[in-house]
Parts: C-alpha cells; structure tokens; sequence
C-alpha cells in the first residue's frame, strides 16, 4: 500500500475514533481525559485506552468495526492485547468477552522481542 493512502486510511481511522469518544457512553482514562485522547498510533500499531468499563469498550470496538468495513483492515486479535489494572477479575472477564483479545501485561515490548525497543 502506498504510505499517501495509509496515512489517510489512518487518518480516517483516527477521526473514527474521535467520534466514538465524544458518545455520552464512553468515558476515557484518567490519565487521557484532560488531553481527550483515546488513541496513539505508532507507525501500524494502535494503542487505544479507555475507562475499564463495558460501555466504553463497546464503544472503541463498534469504532473498529465502522472502520473494518469502510476500509477493509481488520485488526489481528493474536496481536492485540488488554492491559488492564485496578479491576476486578468478573469485570476483567467480561471486557475480554466483549472484545475476544487476551488479557496483556505491563510492560509489554513494542516490535516484539527481536528489536531494541524493550519495555516500553
């Protein structure tokens, strides 16, 4: 794919999910509600955050199930992971079943293990 239409492939994806975030039932991070970011994208990687809360993730999920069909890519749910933290177990459960992701752990490796960026 040439990078002019992954960049507005990206872009479009982005908008996606700023829309998703300004829904009455989605609530951000503590750490991201003053900036009002739910997503960073590094090069073809998504790191997207939200409140652990049902509403909230079905929301970031109806967001990339929007952009699946317009766009035709679909995220590797081998390669996606929750981070989750200050959760109970039942909820933890539920968030899983609702995206089909494994739960993940802090800190993680970006690029997987053979690149020199570690624990980031």
């Amino acid at each position: 794919m040439s990078p002019i239409i992954f960049m507005l492939i990206m872009e479009y994806l982005s908008c996606t999910l700023k829309v998703a975030a300004s829904q009455t039932e989605f609530h951000y991070h503590h750490g991201c509600k003053e900036i009002k970011r739910c997503s960073l994208s590094f090069v073809d990687d998504l790191l997207l955050s939200c409140k652990a809360d049902g509403s909230s993730v079905r929301r970031l999920m109806a967001a990339l199930g929007h952009f699946t069909v317009v766009a035709g890519l679909e995220i590797n749910p081998a390669k996606f992971h929750l981070v989750l933290a200050g959760i109970s177990e039942q909820t933890s459960g539920h968030l899983q079943s609702l995206t089909g992701f494994h739960e993940g752990t802090l800190p993680f490796n970006y690029l997987g293990p053979q690149s020199s960026l570690k624990n980031c």
